[in-house]
Parts: structure tokens; C-alpha cells; sequence
């Protein structure tokens, strides 16, 4: 047997271990290619998604040359709620957005699917009128508003409230007003003007179905917020001397939302007898508003 001298095995063992250093050299520089060439197509791909959607937002403006230019928030929500779609929408937005947008927070990035979800949320607001120099606001058919605000770096720096229709509405929304203007809360100023107008109609809907409800009482409205129900008088009888005062008060106790009261006077004669706003609760939260409250009437007036 011939033994291989030593110097020579050592330099083979040498080589073996500088080609494997070699080899892993190699393809660690390869990993790093490899890397960089998927980070600059990352980039690349960034850079054409960002130039796509500033050519979608230089289309979108320059398709309303005449509408101002949003200068924050509040005024890019007004527009949203101004601009008119000519597309119909055949089911709720709500049923027709993506799995992913449904269940988050964020606002949507797509403008028409975001107009559809705030005249789904709000049916009846309305922007009648976009300023400048004021912007006319409509809740239905029972509340309008004209406002004037100036922004300043997307922050609100001014609002006034310069009419409210109809004059007795003022009033009511004195609270509201004045704490909004103070804060230079225009959403919350919308909100709160919004809810009281829903609970404006609920009363005038109240009203209307109490005086349809039996031809045997006698509706007289004493105000916006009290009715006086009475029972009919017989021919041979005299007039009668119970009635019922309905109270439906609608007051900002806490902003920016309004709350609604509804309270019961049972008069006879020049007394009132006690206890009947106890009973006439305990008739509402045993049957709902509309029917305690008739369940009462029937059974004192009857």
C-alpha cells in the first residue's frame, strides 16, 4: 500500500474547503440578485399603481371644471353629498361592495360607492346649494339650513349658520347651533340637524295617526309639541271636562343629538289627576309609543 504524503493531502483538503467557500460565495451573491430584482420590481409596480391613480384624480377633477376644489374633509364630504350620479344603483351599496370593504372602518376609496353608502345612511339630506359664498343644506321637507365656513389647510377656521327655515325651528336648534359654531363642528352640526328633523316627522306622523285613530276624541293642537285629546260630547249631555294633554318635547340635552320626551297631562276640569303619566309609561314600554299611547286614550276617554 502506498500512503499519500502528508504535505499533498493537506493541500488537497485546502482546495476541497476554498471551492466550497467559492460555491457558497456564489450563491449567496445569486440570493442577493435575486432580491434586489424582486425589490425593483416592487417598486416599479408601486410607481405605476401611484401614476394610475393620479391620472384617475386629474380625470375626476377636470370632468367638473366649475366645482370648487375640496379644502378639507368636511368640504369633500359636502361635495360627495352634491354630486350628482348619473349611473342607478339597482341594490344597496352595502350588498353590492366587496367582502373587504363591508367589515372595516376606512373610508372608501371609490367616490360613487361612497356617495351610495351616505344617501343610504342619510336618505334625507340634501345639498341644495354649494358655496361659495353660503351652501343651502335641506333635511327632508321640515328643516333647511344655510351655512357659511372657510377651511384653511383642511381644518375648519370659520362657521356661521345665516337662516334657518322655518323661523320656529331656530329656536329649538339654538343649543345645537351655538355649540357647533363654537366648535367648528360642521359634521356634527349636520348630524344633529339631520335627527331632529326625523323626529320632527315621527311627531306630525304621531299627531296625524292620533286623530285618525277614533272618531269619539276631539284633537286640538295646542302647540308644535302639545295636543289636547278629548271625548266627543254627547247632545243630551254637557260638554265634557277630561282631557288629555300629549307632550312631545324635542330638546339637545347632550350634543350633537337630540332627544324626544313624551309626557301625558290628564285634566278634569280644573284638577289634574295624578299618577296618569305613570300608567300612560308603563302602557308605552308594555306596547310601543304609537299603540300604549292610543291603549291610554281609549281607556280614559271611553
Amino acid at each position: 500500500m502506498h500512503e499519500t504524503p502528508k504535505g499533498l493531502r493537506e493541500r488537497g483538503e485546502r482546495g476541497e474547503r476554498g471551492d466550497h467557500s467559492e460555491h457558497s460565495e456564489h450563491s449567496e451573491h445569486s440570493e442577493r440578485d435575486a432580491l434586489r430584482q424582486d425589490l425593483r420590481r416592487e417598486r416599479d409596480a408601486l410607481r405605476l399603481r401611484a401614476s394610475a391613480l393620479e391620472e384617475q384624480l386629474r380625470q375626476q377633477l377636470s370632468e367638473e371644471p366649475g366645482a370648487p376644489r375640496p379644502s378639507g374633509d368636511v368640504q369633500t364630504l359636502v361635495n360627495l353629498l352634491a354630486r350628482n350620479v348619473s349611473a342607478s344603483v339597482s341594490a344597496p351599496a352595502s350588498q353590492s361592495l366587496p367582502a373587504s370593504h363591508k367589515y372595516h372602518a376606512l373610508p372608501l376609496l371609490n367616490p360613487d360607492s361612497r356617495l351610495s353608502c351616505l344617501r343610504e345612511l342619510v336618505p334625507l339630506l340634501q345639498v341644495q346649494a354649494l358655496g361659495p359664498p353660503a351652501t343651502v343644506v335641506a333635511f327632508g321637507t321640515s328643516l333647511q339650513l344655510t351655512l357659511q365656513w372657510a377651511t384653511r389647510l383642511a381644518r375648519v377656521t370659520s362657521l356661521r349658520v345665516m337662516e334657518v327655515s322655518p323661523p320656529q325651528a331656530k329656536l329649538a336648534l339654538c343649543p345645537l347651533i351655538t355649540h357647533c359654531e363654537r366648535a367648528l363642528n360642521v359634521s356634527h352640526l349636520l348630524l344633529g340637524c339631520y335627527e331632529y328633523s326625523r323626529l320632527h316627522a315621527a311627531r306630525s306622523d304621531l299627531w296625524q295617526e292620533l286623530a285618525r285613530a277614533s272618531r269619539r276624541w276631539q284633537v286640538q293642537q295646542q302647540s308644535e309639541s302639545c295636543l289636547r285629546v278629548s271625548s266627543l260630547a254627547a247632545p243630551a249631555l254637557p260638554a265634557p271636562s277630561l282631557s288629555v294633554y300629549v307632550h312631545y318635547r324635542i330638546e339637545f340635552e347632550s350634543m350633537p343629538f337630540p332627544q324626544s320626551l313624551l309626557s301625558v297631562e290628564l285634566v278634569n276640569g280644573s284638577s289634574t289627576v295624578p299618577h296618569a303619566n305613570h300608567v300612560c309609561n308603563a302602557l308605552i314600554q308594555e306596547y310601543g309609543l304609537r299603540y300604549g299611547l292610543q291603549e291610554f286614550l281609549r281607556a280614559v276617554l271611553s
